[in-house]
């Protein structure tokens, strides 16, 4: 009896690695905006061409370039992507009732020092509303619909998004109490950023006000070690207003120099103006931080 060869059908983490790759031009800006490394996109693509048994960019001087039958490809493979969003949407219930999921990306410490608290009243309000919070440093795709809002710390660059800017934030340098009151004149305790994370921005900062005048005592990688640290008396930290004034027995120190100041932007898929679940998360998201400007700056 002959045996039916299968036919190969492409992964669909491969096309929307695929997509990606056609929006941004490059392995670089695709692994960014997806949160992986550009071997893993490489990888994601060459399956691809596997599995369809074509090729479907010109490589050149790290650029990719659609080949006629990677056009052809990408306009099959973006009505996909709409078709499968369209079915999301109709599983989600109708568009005019708070009724469904909606899920929500922020970064750690935003998501567990600010947004959580106030979901609570979001789902009051809304009883037919099923929240998924996110906590990520990823870029999660809100093209894609990975998620439907996102908290992020800058106005994205491209796609079709709505992106409102909802507030500045401030990070303050700040110690327990009791370190402040028994420390002589000397220089202070500087609980800094461990090598891994040298690079943020938040990092630099730390360093330019540590200067030469202060030493610092301790590196840390996380803002929760950060604020361990600094509650248990062990130096100056820096630290986001919105976390340290949950805690009294923190006090703002004053180093010197520009206080870091960061921006907080609300970002959605368009679809946020025609249902109604999104609309309220997004005004009750928008509105909750507006409010909360004395503990942001």
């Amino acid at each position: 009896m002959a045996v039916k060869k299968r036919t190969a059908y492409p992964d669909w983490e491969d096309v929307h690695f695929f997509l990606e790759l056609v929006r941004v031009g490059s392995l670089s800006a695709a692994a960014r905006a997806l949160g992986v490394t550009h071997a893993t996109v490489g990888r994601r693509i060459t399956s691809l061409e596997q599995v369809l048994r074509v090729q479907l960019f010109d490589r050149h001087d790290g650029r990719f370039t659609l080949t006629p039958a990677g056009e052809r490809a990408a306009a099959a493979a973006a009505a996909m992507s709409d078709g499968a969003q369209s079915i999301r949407r109709l599983a989600a219930g109708p568009a005019d009732a708070v009724v469904g999921k909606v899920r929500i990306t922020a970064t750690e410490v935003f998501g567990s020092y600010f947004l959580m608290s106030r979901m609570r009243e979001l789902m009051q309000q809304n009883p037919g509303l099923e929240v998924e919070l996110v906590i990520s440093s990823r870029n999660l795709s809100l093209t894609r619909r990975d998620v439907d809002l996102a908290i992020r710390h800058s106005r994205p660059e491209s796609g079709n998004l709505i992106a409102r800017k909802i507030a500045d934030y401030a990070s303050y340098f700040y110690a327990d109490r009791r370190y402040i009151q028994s420390r002589g004149d000397g220089p202070l305790d500087f609980i800094g950023f461990a090598d891994d994370v040298a690079h943020l921005e938040a990092a630099k900062h730390s360093v330019r006000m540590a200067g030469n005048t202060h030493r610092v005592a301790l590196k840390v990688n996380t803002l929760f070690a950060r604020l361990a640290a600094a509650r248990a008396g062990l130096g100056v930290g820096l630290i986001p207003k919105f976390v340290a004034h949950q805690y009294p027995d923190l006090v703002v120190v004053d180093v010197g120099g520009e206080t870091l100041i960061r921006e907080l932007w609300l970002v959605a898929h368009p679809d946020v103006r025609g249902v109604e679940r999104l609309r309220v998360a997004f005004d009750y998201i928008a509105n909750a931080v507006v409010g909360a400007r004395e503990i942001l700056m």
